[in-house]
């Protein structure tokens, strides 16, 4: 079990520090206004879901910053949302690091083991739904390309997304914004796992 982790926080330059925790048990951030009221905080088995990205910030003629954010959504919808913001290039290297860091410790302390909790079900050979495609062992049912069996699945990956086509039909497809769409990383990895399995056989 990876030790706690604590990272301060400041969204602007402007804002004030606030904590955010990544303990083993749970997961907890200052967010509220006022600074004593308590921190939002998510169980760690109440976990459901992540997404992170970088969004530009555009000025009137060109673009002057960029935010680097990271979601994480329970199974009642609540969000905790880490956001680390540039202007002008101020802090850029520094807010890299810090969001590279945050998301390591988030991915060892919970989403590695939303990873493993797939893995056992395709193991198990059981139907799930993850990132609004239903996976099955004959192949999956996507909503935008309809019923594919594992033969007829193709991907592409890129930085910022990844996506899910027909081999017979490469324009029927379906893209994955990681950080849009929630659990798409983790849709892309358990594709990737079983399409490696499929072609070990």
């Amino acid at each position: 079990m990876p030790p706690q982790t604590t990272f301060l926080i400041r969204s602007t330059l402007f804002d004030r520090e606030r904590l955010l925790t990544v303990n083993p048990d749970y997961l907890a951030f200052d967010n509220k206004d006022l600074v004593s009221a308590e921190p939002s905080t998510i169980e760690r088995e109440n976990i459901e879901s992540f997404r992170f990205g970088v969004d530009w910030i555009r000025g009137l003629y060109f673009i002057i910053g960029r935010t680097y954010r990271i979601e994480v959504r329970d199974h009642e919808g609540n969000t905790i949302k880490i956001r680390l913001r540039s202007i002008y290039g101020i802090r850029k290297k520094k807010l890299g690091t810090k969001y590279n860091k945050i998301y390591g410790a988030l991915h060892n302390a919970y989403f590695n083991d939303l990873g493993l909790h797939y893995v056992r079900l395709v193991n198990d050979r059981l139907p799930f739904m993850l990132a609004g495609v239903t996976l099955t062992p004959e192949g999956i049912v996507d909503p935008k390309i309809g019923a594919l069996s594992w033969n007829s699945i193709g991907l592409k990956a890129y930085s910022t997304y990844f996506a899910i086509y027909d081999k017979s039909e490469p324009s029927n497809y379906h893209a994955f914004d990681y950080g849009v769409d929630w659990n798409a990383i983790l849709l892309y990895s358990i594709l990737t796992f079983i399409l490696k399995q499929k072609h070990d056989e």
